[in-house]
């Protein structure tokens, strides 16, 4: 029975996810983004990935973001307090596990949104640091993809909204990205 409970709630976590496309800005909302590399994970590809929001208190601390080939975004986040909370996805061909889920360690207050724009929170690589019979794991700071490489698998999904707009200048800030 718990399977199925599980099994149903994996599917409506990946229904929300499904639709990658972003609201219409709402003021003082934020778009907050970054990347995590999953290559060395258990977990076949990105697929979930959680905030909590940790300031002010509140009954509905969880916000889960959208993901796209190891990006993952989530707009209109209010000025608080965030922690990075969880991330997974499914197992690969070979798992004997379903569905893999990583918890982020406590940071303290985390990471502050003050008024509305765009937060970047950086690149990040999952990296195994046990062994087969102690699973561990560390994530660690990486330079790519960078912010213009993020903000390019964005802003397709931004479209005819204000965020398109805001995406586009940040990227004009950020000048001409690498030769690749």
């Amino acid at each position: 029975m718990r399977r199925v409970i599980f099994g149903l709630v994996l599917l409506l976590l990946h229904g929300c996810a499904s639709n990658k496309s972003l609201e219409e800005a709402q003021s003082p909302g934020s778009l907050v983004f970054g990347y995590m590399d999953m290559d060395e994970s258990p977990a076949k590809e990105l697929t979930a990935f959680s905030l909590r929001q940790v300031l002010p208190k509140t009954d509905k601390p969880y916000l889960h973001m959208r993901t796209h080939e190891g990006v993952f975004y989530v707009e209109n986040v209010a000025p608080a307090s965030y922690q990075l909370n969880q991330f997974g996805g499914p197992g690969g061909a070979f798992s004997g596990a379903s569905f893999y889920w990583f918890n982020f360690p406590r940071q303290g207050e985390g990471f502050r949104i003050s008024k509305a724009g765009l937060y970047y929170l950086g690149s990040y690589k999952y990296k195994k640091a046990g062994s087969f019979f102690n699973p561990k794991f560390d994530i660690e700071s990486i330079k790519t993809p960078d912010e213009r490489d993020v903000i390019e698998k964005i802003l397709p999904f931004s479209k005819g909204t204000k965020w398109e707009g805001q995406l586009r200048e940040r990227l004009n800030q950020l000048g001409p990205g690498r030769k690749k």
